[in-house]
């Protein structure tokens, strides 16, 4: 076999390969089409049915006789989405549909599921009814081994107004504190500003780092003012990863309580810390540290500078003054931000 007959078929055997390959990806793609489009046909009429039995329970028997052993997924997504929207005796109506269809079963025994997200649906359906056995199983999930299920459990009891005690639940969350921050918001500010002391508690006690992590993105998520002193002890515990959430919580609550431990954290050997404190001095707002923010305009940390910089903008004229003079010395590091800066505010002509 000669070396152009051997390219000859490889090339001819890459082409068909690249021919079946095509041909195989347009027929699953058709075929997922296929399948969307029959999903969505067999919605519309589930949505007719569902509505038909809110309105009468007459209509009840032959809606359940006419459900297919594959409608129970597309029907959970429908009465999941029907029920935040729906009040008092319509909302009961939709509930009832759901246990005696057996959803509220289902997603309590998804609960034991090998997959991880599969529970998270299950916690996420069962968080739109109030039952005892609901309940528990909601509870039973704080227990699992995966985070996110947890976290959403937690979301659905919050959302149930189900008192769960807050130190168990911030123990139980602790670890979505830095990797689902929005997570945690949608837990504590559901449950509201009376879990501020036992939070409070345990940024003073003897619990984990994580925990107080946790304890302090939640209290500025919810706003509580009685923390502050809390918040500026947390500050100055030495680690770098707690400061920085205690100072993002000090930002969101807004208290110039907070101002004199976030200039002391300016100083801080961590440059994210400083650049932290340089962002929560700006979201307070307070005039004293207009001078303070001036000087962070020469540090070495970019970020610091930047977020200096923008604090200043955030002081109004007094603030805009200091970025002016920084910016007539532009051979200087902070004169070249502040002059960028000020030109992206469309505050200076290049």
């Amino acid at each position: 076999m000669t070396l152009f007959r051997l390219i000859l078929i490889i090339t001819s055997s890459l082409a068909l390969l690249s021919i079946v390959s095509m041909l195989a990806l347009i027929c699953i793609r058709g075929w997922r089409f296929a399948k969307e489009r029959r999903e969505q046909a067999r919605m519309d009429e589930l949505i007719q049915g569902a509505f038909g039995v809110i309105e009468s329970d007459e209509s009840f028997e032959a809606f359940k006789e006419g459900l297919r052993r594959s409608d129970r997924r597309l029907l959970l997504r429908i009465l999941s989405d029907i029920l935040p929207k729906l009040e008092g005796e319509y909302s009961e109506r939709i509930v009832k549909l759901m246990e005696a269809l057996g959803v509220v079963e289902d997603n309590i025994k998804s609960l034991k599921k090998r997959q991880w997200h599969l529970r998270v649906q299950a916690c996420r359906a069962l968080g739109m009814i109030k039952r005892p056995e609901v309940v528990e199983g909601l509870k039973y999930a704080l227990e699992d081994k995966n985070i996110i299920v947890r976290l959403e459990a937690a979301k659905s009891l919050a959302g149930l107004d189900v008192k769960v005690p807050v130190k168990y639940l911030v123990d139980k969350l602790a670890p979505a504190a830095s990797d689902y921050p929005l997570g945690v918001r949608e837990v504590f500010q559901k449950l509201g500003m009376e879990t501020g002391l036992e939070l409070c508690e345990v940024i003073r006690g003897d619990y984990s780092e994580n925990a107080k992590i946790l304890s302090a993105e939640a209290l500025g998520f919810i706003g509580s003012l009685n923390s502050v002193p809390v918040l500026t002890e947390l500050v100055d515990s030495g680690s770098p990863k707690a400061t920085l959430f205690a100072l993002q919580a000090l930002g969101r609550i807004g208290d110039p309580r907070g101002v004199p431990a976030t200039m002391m954290a300016i100083h801080n050997p961590n440059w994210e810390v400083r650049a932290q404190a340089a962002k929560t001095l700006g979201m307070i707002g307070d005039p004293y540290s207009v001078s303070v923010l001036d000087e962070c305009l020469n540090d070495e940390s970019w970020w610091v500078r930047f977020y200096a910089a923008e604090a200043l903008f955030k002081m109004g004229p007094k603030g805009i003054t200091y970025l002016h003079l920084a910016a007539a010395n532009p051979e200087t590091p902070a004169g070249t931000l502040a002059k960028g800066y000020l030109r992206e505010k469309l505050l200076m002509v290049a």
